[in-house]
């Protein structure tokens, strides 16, 4: 996606993968800088390691304690930020009022933060370890204490709003396996699913929550914001959305 948006706007730029251990992270980190990389995204397992190289960091970044995207700037240092939340703020018509994040991991956290930086007053944390779900929602109501922030093991009765999930769950295997029972589904205003498969299907709780005439932000729209805020990063030019959705899309 990031090389059709370059070529649709007529950048001279390219977009690769680089494969990199743990233990020469910050080697290759200083070695791309040195190199006059703009920039590069981090993935799993680098985001938390990634965020102690930064010289300045955007503030998602912050909260989450983790980043996806470094950019290089001309002036010198590193700079991190995280555009996962940012990402599905982004990609919903509205911020929700209510939300229910689903899972405890870092994606979880960079989603709650997000969305009640943007606004949402009452969030839930779900997840199968009540202990994990506690440590969130502690953390997250640490950003916004006028915010009501709370944990569960189980979706709540009687609640709708957006429901985020930020499990891998969704995206490999039946929708009986995550702490979302069917039932749920069908009272929620929305569901964005941080999960995809790479042939671009509907995951199971997309496909539950479309059956359900409930509108749904899936995983690959999720992967093309996230992009496209890295994208803006490193380049100061407005991504072209659509370019890059058919590129992602596309497969």
């Amino acid at each position: 996606m990031h090389n059709a948006a370059s070529a649709a706007l007529g950048l001279d730029r390219i977009y690769v993968a680089l494969r990199v251990a743990p233990e020469d992270l910050a080697a290759a980190v200083r070695g791309l800088r040195a190199l006059g990389v703009d920039g590069v995204n981090v993935t799993v397992p680098h985001k938390p390691a990634a965020r102690a190289l930064c010289d300045e960091l955007g503030p998602e970044a912050h909260d989450a304690g983790a980043v996806n995207t470094l950019s290089f700037p001309a002036g010198g240092g590193i700079r991190g930020d995280l555009t996962d939340g940012i990402g599905l703020v982004a990609a919903l018509s509205e911020v929700p009022e209510r939300a229910i994040v689903v899972g405890a991991g870092g994606t979880a956290r960079a989603a709650g933060a997000a969305l009640l930086r943007a606004g949402t007053r009452r969030l839930t944390v779900v997840a199968r370890r009540v202990d994990a779900a506690d440590r969130l929602a502690d953390a997250l109501a640490e950003l916004e204490p006028a915010a009501q922030v709370g944990s569960a093991a189980a979706v709540p009765a009687g609640r709708s709003g957006l429901l985020v999930h930020c499990t891998p769950v969704g995206g490999i295997a039946a929708l009986k396996q995550l702490p979302v029972p069917a039932d749920v589904i069908g009272r929620m205003d929305a569901v964005a699913d941080f999960a995809y498969r790479a042939d671009g299907s509907a995951t199971p709780l997309c496909a539950a929550a479309l059956a359900a005439g409930v509108p749904v932000v899936d995983g690959l729209e999720l992967l093309v914001r996230q992009g496209a805020l890295s994208f803006e990063r490193w380049t100061g030019r407005e991504a072209p959305l659509a370019v890059m959705r058919r590129a992602v899309r596309a497969g």
